[in-house]
């Protein structure tokens, strides 16, 4: 199956389920067509059919909705991992025990996501140590959450949104880069006519100090 008929066949799944409520025009799947860009054709058909059985609304999903079950899909997931789901998994890797009574379990991992919302509180001795573990556990939540949104934001961005950042991130280097020379020529000590005060007092202490030895013969 081709990507613009899985877009085409999951719109009109959304059709077929909402009726008016979802019409179908070629700009609107031009654009869903676009927007779902990178996703394959059986990650689209089952993101459909997830928010299609799974859904309590009575209006139809837009297509952020459908992008975001998507991405959950291609990571493997059904559901994006939550702040407090990966705080009880550092904490289960943290103060693993490797047997319970006689059954040996596996020692959980640390994603790598976990791992640098960590970073930004602690290392694994201070969460092992910690006198406030409640607040540790907001810190980290706050952490992990921001990092997910982040890197999310970043798989979905569209080539023209990447285009239009890296556009204006050159002009702010270049402001700066323009702005750095006239802090330079505004700072004293760049000015070649410029004499350390400090260099001008040494100087006339030594001066004095010969004088005074001369005057003593």
């Amino acid at each position: 199956m081709k990507h613009t008929d899985a877009v085409t066949m999951a719109m009109a799944m959304f059709a077929e389920e909402f009726g008016r409520k979802f019409e179908i025009s070629k700009t609107r799947v031009d654009m869903w067509c676009k927007f779902l860009e990178g996703f394959t054709p059986d990650c689209i058909m089952a993101a459909a059919t997830h928010i299609l059985r799974t859904s309590k609304s009575d209006f139809p999903p837009p297509v952020g909705k459908v992008c975001d079950v998507a991405y959950n899909l291609s990571n493997g997931k059904l559901h994006a991992q939550t702040g407090e789901e990966a705080w009880e998994n550092i904490n289960r890797s943290l103060f693993f025990v490797e047997y319970t009574d006689t059954t040996k379990i596996e020692k959980p991992t640390i994603s790598d996501m976990e791992q640098r919302a960590m970073d930004q509180v602690g290392d694994a001795w201070y969460f092992k140590h910690s006198s406030n573990p409640a607040q540790d556990r907001l810190s980290f939540i706050k952490a992990f959450n921001q990092l997910s949104d982040q890197q999310r934001d970043e798989k979905l961005a569209l080539p023209e949104v990447r285009k239009v950042v890296d556009k204006n991130k050159l002009l702010q280097e270049g402001e700066k880069r323009k702005i750095l020379p006239e802090v330079e020529s505004t700072n004293p000590t760049k000015n070649p006519e410029y004499v350390d005060p400090e260099m001008i007092s040494k100087f006339c202490a030594d001066l004095e100090a010969k004088m005074a030895k001369r005057d003593d013969r």
